[in-house]
């Protein structure tokens, strides 16, 4: 790169030649460096702090070398510096041989002024140009970078909306060929038994009046439940929860909770292993229903009389509550994919066990929006069951 002076070098071995010319180029605004030798000039080439002239003026003949090897030095170290020869041979053999070796021009003594500085301002321009040239390529560059930068941006962006609209698209379909079984196996049961009962009620026994009753309660409050479950996770996806925390007495909490569940389902025998008072602070109302649709898995896909545990551990900085069960477990290649929306492990006990595959959706995300996590892991214990860990801060 050039100096931001307008820089000159005069090489020439007659004093009053050199005090010359440079008198009249700092006359004309140039910055000039003198010397008498071509070592001189080749030393100064040498330095750290160099900084290649535009131009360079240099005597053919001099006493310690060639005026063409100190052009060849200076072209080695800035190959766009212009060199212009200087001689007094009338013979011009040797100076058009330095044209042909890289020389810019050749001038003869004595030295037309004017011609020299017509010669510099060429080459000024020149290197004007070239400076200009370089600049815009840079910052051509520099916005091409930018372009493909923004372009790659936005191919990601797009790719990316583009997955996440086929997602929908796919969560789209998948739910409503889930909706339209779920709801229309309990739809298909209370239309049954309400037309059984509008056009046979007077010749049923009170008790299969009441046990058609009770078919639909039960199937009533299943689509109840599964409209339920699809509006909360509605919320968790828009980010629109609101918690009203409270500092709850944690054992306390899950003692009330497992007794309601031992209460509603006393087939089952449900344990809880006590831990040492602990109080965190979480919404009442969104924990109890983590807690209840992780049971109610365990319950669904747990065989009668068989155990569920609920085990508690404080340690530094969390808080840890493992529910086990004896059922099915769930295989490890797919426990991340269980607690994405209606996912249903196609084995032959999901496939006879109702519900929708949302209750871990529900739990995760209520959990990660109070700070918190939730994870599959292997029961403690070992042999066959599942164990669902979650992980509160304290």
């Amino acid at each position: 790169m050039y100096s931001d002076k307008n820089e000159i070098y005069i090489l020439d071995d007659e004093p009053g030649v050199r005090q010359s010319i440079e008198t009249i180029l700092i006359g004309e605004g140039y910055h000039v460096q003198s010397f008498a030798t071509g070592l001189e000039l080749i030393k100064n080439l040498n330095q750290s702090n160099f900084t290649p002239p535009v131009a360079a003026l240099v005597d053919l003949r001099l006493p310690d070398m060639s005026g063409v090897t100190v052009m060849e030095k200076i072209k080695d170290l800035s190959p766009q510096t212009e060199v212009i020869m200087l001689t007094g041979n009338p013979d011009l053999t040797s100076a058009v041989d330095s044209v042909n070796a890289g020389a810019y021009a050749y001038i003869l003594k004595p030295y037309n002024l004017d011609e020299i500085k017509n010669l510099l301002n060429k080459i000024f321009e020149k290197a004007r140009l070239v400076k200009e040239n370089q600049e815009l390529t840079e910052r051509l560059k520099k916005w091409n970078e930018k372009l493909e930068e923004e372009v790659h941006r936005r191919t990601v962006a797009l790719n990316e909306s583009y997955q996440k609209l086929q997602t929908l698209y796919d969560m789209r379909t998948q739910f409503i060929s889930i909706m339209s079984h779920e709801l229309r196996t309990p739809a298909t049961a209370v239309m049954g038994f309400a037309d059984t009962l509008k056009d046979g009620w007077t010749r049923l026994s009170p008790e299969k009046i009441k046990q058609y009753l009770d078919v639909l309660s039960l199937e009533a409050s299943r689509m109840v439940r599964l409209m339920s479950e699809i509006f909360e996770i509605s919320k968790i996806q828009e980010g629109k929860l609101i918690f009203n925390l409270e500092e709850l007495n944690i054992m306390q909490f899950l003692r009330e909770t497992i007794q309601d569940f031992r209460n509603r389902y006393p087939q089952f025998s449900i344990g809880f292993i006590e831990g040492a008072p602990v109080k965190i602070k979480l919404d009442p109302v969104y924990f109890k229903s983590v807690l209840s649709h992780i049971m109610m898995n365990s319950i669904k896909y747990s065989k009668e009389h068989l155990n569920i545990m609920v085990f508690t551990e404080k340690k530094e900085n969390e808080f840890i509550i493992r529910i086990e069960d004896d059922g099915p477990g769930i295989p490890r290649a797919v426990r991340e994919k269980a607690f994405e929306p209606f996912f249903r492990s196609m084995d032959d006990v999901n496939r006879k066990t109702p519900g929708a595959g949302l209750g871990l959706t529900i739990a995760r995300g209520i959990l990660n929006s109070m700070n918190g996590t939730i994870q599959i892991a292997d029961k403690c214990s070992g042999g066959e069951g599942c164990a669902v860990e979650i992980s509160l801060p304290l």
